[in-house]
């Protein structure tokens, strides 16, 4: 990102255009031509990088919403898992002791998973700490 910017400043430098002039006037037609194909690699480079950046911001800028969604879809489960494991559903028949456990094991992944989200959510923030000083 810094590179970018630094770039973008040299290139609106006045003083440098006038030294680039000089300096391309006793170049060859070869020299330039490699010349132009390097800058138009260095574009491509560049708009691939940007574009890339860009993916990654506005995955990184949906992140926590894509994680409340998935927060609250383990918290629905983890609640309906409870109510069948508590017996409070009128008509529900009773659990066999191979169901408790099945379900006690999906109430433990879900709780895993609700705090792999959370610390996913900690991590976003600490990321978009660090992106902003850097801009």
């Amino acid at each position: 990102m810094r590179q970018a910017t630094a770039a973008l400043t040299a290139l609106s430098d006045v003083d440098n255009d006038e030294e680039t002039r000089k300096i391309l006037s006793t170049l060859s037609l070869r020299q330039l031509e490699t010349r132009v194909a390097q800058a138009l690699d260095d574009l491509q480079n560049a708009q691939n990088d940007l574009a890339s950046y860009n993916s990654q911001l506005v995955s990184l800028q949906t992140q926590p919403e894509r994680v409340q969604n998935a927060m609250y879809n383990a918290s629905q489960q983890l609640q309906q898992i409870r109510s069948r494991l508590d017996g409070t559903d009128v008509g529900e028949t009773a659990l066999r002791p191979s169901q408790k456990v099945l379900m006690q094991a999906q109430q433990a992944l879900l709780n895993a998973e609700i705090d792999q989200q959370r610390k996913s959510l900690e991590g976003n923030t600490v990321l978009q700490d660090t992106l902003q000083k850097a801009t």
